[in-house]
């Protein structure tokens, strides 16, 4: 008796189970399709666009190079190591501008 009482719960909760998973597949898929449809352009909306483009941020700004550099190189600028490159032949502390950047 206790065997099929068992068995009668452990089918409920496979139901429940199942149910729930459905109910979040189709809530995952209306609130992605909402957030898509209503609220991402109002989470793009921004007073600074370069806030998370940390290489965008670096045009403009002059440094000094802490390494020869010939043609191109590495070096460290703030805390991070970005990977450099010239026109020409540049010898370690000369000043330079970063006019632009491009990613492979």
């Amino acid at each position: 008796m206790k065997l099929d009482h068992v068995g009668f719960l452990t089918e409920d909760v496979d139901r429940d189970m199942e149910a729930f998973t459905r109910l979040f597949g189709v809530l995952a898929v209306a609130l992605t399709v909402a957030y898509r449809r209503y609220f991402r352009r109002f989470n793009e909306a921004t007073d600074n666009p370069l806030l998370n483009d940390r290489a965008a941020q670096l045009v403009g700004k002059t440094f000094v190079l802490g390494v020869d550099l010939d043609g191109v190189g590495a070096d460290m600028l703030g805390d991070t190591r970005w990977s450099l490159r010239c026109s020409g032949r540049l010898a370690k502390g000369t000043r330079v501008r970063v006019v632009g950047v491009s990613f492979p």
